[in-house]
């Protein structure tokens, strides 16, 4: 698959397989690769041991982890080991393994370019200082250092003494030179040097530290100086004391690091953002922690707003050392919120992926950024400076926006600053992206676990649910074989047999109507059909189930304004579902309310019981298929649990609703479903008149014969079916009624009596080898002859609309789902073949 994948997205890749040993040591001692992707789960060994193998050896060499059989705890520590990315091994986000492996080459990439850049640039450092030091020797710093003197009004060094340090540096960007035997001006530089110094952790010196250094001894120190205008200046001090007739003179340097600190804090923070960013999938919380690494050392404000799934825009964190001036922020943005037809700023980041920098923070621009004056108030309080906006992007797609915004420190951001802004944000991206992954992949794996496991209990219940009917009637069929002779036990058995293989039917049909459903085939007949009577069937057929248990059963049925537009028998599966539920779950002598009502425009059906009540943490989930309270061995009910599932679906496909409510186990539970009506003027249209739907085939049947004689005599009838018990039911169910049939185990056998004799009627199996119904019907149709125009039955175990059109277009007149009901057999077979005398 990875294979396969690379291939695909790269067209020039040149790919080595790792299948032992032996070709891993021989790939680790020529080193001709760019990128290892290696699986977890290795017949040799495990990925982890590989990644740190090649870490080992090429610690800037990356590596992708491609997997499906590893978990939070591995990729974490893979992480921590150093790799790269984390992809996993599904058909969903097999696709992402190109686009991590690009992503990894390219961050590889420019890491080398910034280790060569910083590599370059303490090189123009180390020149710069040599040649400051040749400059210093030759006497030309010095002249340069008197002209500086001159530019800022002073024609002395002991004139300078009344100009403090970072007043100098205010005009001056690079360095001063200043020689002396401890002139004012010296002195002054050493009170503001160890001032300074202190702030930043290096101890001052005593005053005797300057007596105490030794001729030609040169003395080195780092520190910052805070200009008058509040930005602040990295500076390194130079001295040195030689002795000259017993005197001290003083030759020193003082040059301006800024920008070289600000190089070296940039890369210190890449490199600890990379080891937060790596360390956790836990996107949110390594967001948070790289935030708060940007603030002080790249920003006095890091902002950062991240796009949700829905893309819907969310301020993910604020960060200011000061937690007033951070609720401030917060209040600001509650008060004033991002306005996204701005033309600038984040929305417009968003909108065009493109970075903003604004080296200089002008009142201006204040101005046309608040929405009113007490906005510009806060604004200008804030004391803004300068500001990069920066777009968090990953494969493509703009997850967020990162902003960065110095005030007190008086920093001005250039585009150096903007690169580290946008490598950081890129990082940050992956992060969210690569954490936003993991947390679907984990989704799509607990949800494929949940459907595993719901599986394997569904499919126990299932072998329970149909074992139990087939064992009353495997075991009363064969008593009634060989013990039982007693009349009144043999109608007892017989009546058994017939309730459980009604029920194992009742078990198949739901399954396919679930099946119907998965793949949106389920259909209905529809016609306007009147509420009242659907309901009063099934209370009537559920009666004795409900006197067994001498349930009192409250019924009221109110008049409703118009019909229901729907499938009749379907609307009857909803309420038989619901009330026999009802029954099932209620103990003796409960109570059952069953009400329809009028709201508005809609029917609302209510079944209400004092059952065993449904638990809060499985309301949620019971309308799910395959869901079931409790799924244990030990259960009190039976069930497949889809009888609810059937029963949403089937009210959804009728513009409806169903709720359920429970005030907890053992407190009874209550459903209602929700059912658009017609307007009475629609409801009093014939729809089958207007050719809208038709009625199913079996109610035409019924229809059609209710008021008739039903008549076989005579008739010839070919059955053809591979299950020779099959076929000794038809032929006796046929004959009793008075047909001619010849039956055939195959199309072969078939055929030959299509050749060699006439038919009224074909009765033909779909499911057969070799050659099947749809075959044999093809076949007949297509000889010259009385036969060719046969009308014919299809009769199947593959019970589905689908295969009904199926069996329709190929030619069959009717269509017969097994188990085969008798009377409706008879029925179908004496309507085709125009057999149905008039009861007067």
């Amino acid at each position: 698959m990875a294979i396969r994948e690379l291939k695909r997205e790269f067209a020039d890749i040149q790919i080595e397989e790792i299948k032992n040993p032996q070709d891993l040591a021989q790939a680790l001692e020529k080193g001709i690769f760019d990128i290892v992707v290696t699986d977890y789960q290795i017949l040799w060994t495990d990925g982890l041991t590989i990644l740190r193998t090649f870490k080992q050896r090429y610690p800037n060499r990356p590596v992708v982890m491609f997997t499906s059989s590893g978990s939070q705890e591995v990729a974490v520590e893979a992480m921590k080991s150093g790799l790269d990315d984390y992809v996993l091994k599904s058909p969903k986000h097999s696709s992402r393994l190109a686009t991590a492996v690009k992503l990894a080459v390219e961050r590889t990439e420019a890491r080398h370019k910034a280790a060569h850049l910083e590599i370059r640039l303490n090189s123009l450092l180390n020149q710069l200082e040599v040649g400051v030091f040749r400059a210093t020797l030759d006497g030309q710093l010095l002249e340069a250092n008197h002209a500086f003197l001159h530019l800022i009004g002073v024609s002395t060094l002991s004139q300078a003494q009344n100009f403090h340090l970072s007043e100098i540096f205010c005009c001056s960007q690079d360095m001063v030179h200043y020689q002396g035997e401890r002139s004012p001006f010296a002195e002054r530089l050493s009170t503001t040097r160890y001032a300074n110094a202190e702030k930043v952790g290096v101890p001052p010196s005593p005053e005797a530290d300057l007596q105490a250094l030794q001729p030609n001894q040169l003395r080195t120190a780092e520190g910052k100086l805070h200009r008058p205008d509040g930005t602040i200046l990295w500076v390194k001090w130079s001295e040195t004391l030689t002795n000259v007739d017993g005197e001290v003179v003083i030759d020193g340097l003082v040059e301006n690091i800024t920008n070289r600190k600000r190089s070296e804090e940039a890369l210190q923070l890449l490199a600890q953002a990379g080891a937060v960013l790596n360390s956790s999938l836990d996107y949110e919380k390594t967001l948070a922690n790289v935030a708060d690494l940007t603030v002080p050392s790249l920003a006095d404000w890091c902002v950062l707003d991240v796009l949700e799934e829905d893309d819907s825009m969310r301020r993910f964190a604020v960060v200011h050392q000061d937690p007033a001036k951070v609720e401030l922020a917060r209040e600001l943005q509650r008060r004033y919120p991002i306005n996204p037809n701005t033309p600038h700023g984040v929305t417009n980041v968003l909108r065009t992926k493109q970075s903003e920098i604004y080296p200089i923070i002008t009142d201006e621009q204040l101005v046309v950024s608040a929405s009113d004056a007490e906005h510009l108030h806060i604004l200008r309080e804030l004391g803004l400076k300068s500001a990069m906006i920066v777009p968090l992007l990953a494969r493509g797609r703009i997850l967020g926006v990162l902003t960065l915004i110095a005030s007190e420190s008086g920093r001005t951001y250039n585009s150096f600053d903007l690169s580290i802004a946008e490598e950081l944000a890129t990082r940050a991206a992956l992060a969210i992206d690569n954490g936003r992954l993991y947390l679907v992949a984990q989704r799509d794996r607990t949800t494929a676990e949940t459907a595993s496991r719901l599986k394997d209990e569904f499919l126990a219940t299932l072998s329970h649910e149909l074992r139990t009917p087939l064992n009353a009637i495997l075991g009363w069929s064969q008593m009634l074989l060989n013990k039982i002779s007693n009349s009144s036990t043999s109608r007892r058995a017989l009546e058994t047999i017939v309730r459980n293989a009604k029920a194992q039917t009742q078990i198949v049909e739901d399954i396919l109507d679930v099946s119907q459903i998965i793949r949106g085939k389920l259909p209905l007949q529809v016609v306007p059909v009147d509420l009242v009577p659907i309901i009063k069937t099934v209370i009537i057929s559920l009666h004795p189930a409900i006197t067994a248990k001498a349930i009192h059963l409250e019924v009221h049925l109110n008049l409703v304004e118009g019909k229901v537009l729907g499938d009749a028998a379907r609307l009857q599966q909803i309420f038989w579902n619901l009330l026999s539920n009802a029954v099932k779950f209620t103990p003796q002598s409960g109570d059952i309310l069953v009400q329809l009502a009028q709201v508005d425009t809609e029917a609302h059906i209510i079944v209400q019981d004092t059952g065993i009540g449904i638990s809060a943490e499985f309301l949620p989930f019971v309308f799910d298929r395959f869901r079931q309270a409790d799924g244990s061995t030990t259960r009190f009910y039976g069930g497949l649990g889809l009888g609810l599932a059937i029963v949403r679906h089937l009210a959804e496909l009728h513009g409806g609703t169903v709720e359920a409510a429970s005030l907890g186990e053992g407190q009874g539970a209550t459903f209602t479903v929700k059912l658009p009506l017609m307007p009475k003027q629609s409801s009093d249209r014939n729809y089958l008149a207007e050719g809208n739907t038709t009625m199913s085939h079996g109610s035409q049947i019924h229809h059609q014969t209710q008021n008739h004689e039903l008549c076989l005599t005579d008739l010839r009838i070919l059955v053809v079916d591979d299950e020779a018990d099959l076929r000794e039911l038809l032929t006796f169910i046929l004959e009793q009624e008075g047909a001619q049939v010849v039956v055939a185990a195959s199309a072969q056998e078939a055929m030959v009596a299509v050749c060699n004799s006439q038919f009224n009627l074909f009765v033909f199996d779909i499911g057969m080898p070799e050659e099947n119904g749809y075959m044999l019907l093809s076949r007949v149709r297509s000889l010259e002859g009385h036969n060719r125009h046969t009308p014919a039955i299809a009769l199947t175990a593959y019970a589905s609309e689908e295969y009904r059109q199926q069996a329709l277009a190929v030619g069959f007149q009717q269509y017969i789902a097994k188990p085969v009901e008798p009377d409706e057999f008879v029925a179908a077979v004496a309507h085709l073949a125009g057999r149905l005398k008039q009861n007067l």
